[in-house]
């Protein structure tokens, strides 16, 4: 379950990065990467420019799906219960 709220303030960080300068840093996406278990096939330089291009499209696409205005007394799209 940690790792899930890391991940999860991670997705804010790159967020974050790319509303305030256009893309993600190296940072963020060097501590995504860590919390999946470490770089993997993103060690090479190649693949990780891929990687972060790839993460900067989704946090953008994010921010634009957060930004888009819901008033309140629109019901939610999807709904959870416990059976």
């Amino acid at each position: 379950m940690g790792a899930l709220g890391a991940s999860s303030l991670l997705w804010d960080h790159a967020v974050a990065d790319v509303e305030a300068q256009g893309t993600v840093s190296d940072e963020v996406v060097r501590a995504m990467l860590e919390a999946q278990g470490g770089p993997g096939i993103f060690a090479d330089p190649a693949r990780f420019a891929e990687l972060k291009s790839a993460l900067g499209r989704t946090a953008q696409r994010l921010a634009t799906m957060r930004a888009f205005p819901v008033p309140a007394d629109v019901a939610p799209a999807i709904g959870f219960r416990r059976d």
